[in-house]
């Protein structure tokens, strides 16, 4: 059984990752937008473990630290796999490693994401082996990531 529900998982984040896009906040109705160009699906994590990190900025506030603990232990619980979750620093220091980027961090890309969106939009979106669950604010972030929880992670 747990077999079947991580190949499920697998084939639900292969799906995301291929049509991953932009949600509004505002309002009663979300649109979901594809993305201008496919992306390739990337596998998060598998039997074998995972090559990912979770990364939240250095000077994030508790509520973005609180959403990177809620995905890690969601991802645990879900796979049985443990994503390791660093700041800025220790990520830098890790180097070279994929990372699904909760906020805004000191990868320039997260804070472009972040500034090309309104106070409540969020993004859930792949680029470079990276994904990012950026919002227009902290509470956007917090609705990318548990939407992603949400949609992809519970069973």
């Amino acid at each position: 059984m747990r077999k079947k529900s991580i190949q499920l998982l697998l084939f639900a984040l292969s799906l995301l990752l291929i049509f991953s896009g932009c949600k509004s906040g505002t309002g009663d109705t979300q649109d979901t937008e594809p993305p201008a160009v496919p992306v390739d699906p990337i596998t998060l994590f598998s039997s074998a473990g995972s090559a990912y990190t979770i990364v939240r900025g250095e000077r994030a506030s508790t509520e973005i630290i609180n959403a990177a603990i809620h995905l890690r232990e969601s991802i645990q619980e879900a796979s049985g796999v443990d994503i390791p979750l660093n700041d800025d620093y220790m990520y830098g220091v890790n180097g070279g490693t994929v990372a699904i980027v909760v906020g805004v961090t000191t990868d320039e890309r997260s804070q472009e994401l972040r500034d090309s969106m309104q106070y409540n939009d969020y993004m859930i979106r792949v680029e470079n082996n990276n994904l990012y669950l950026i919002g227009g604010s902290d509470e956007a972030t917090v609705d990318a990531v548990d939407y992603f929880i949400e949609r992809y992670l519970s069973q």
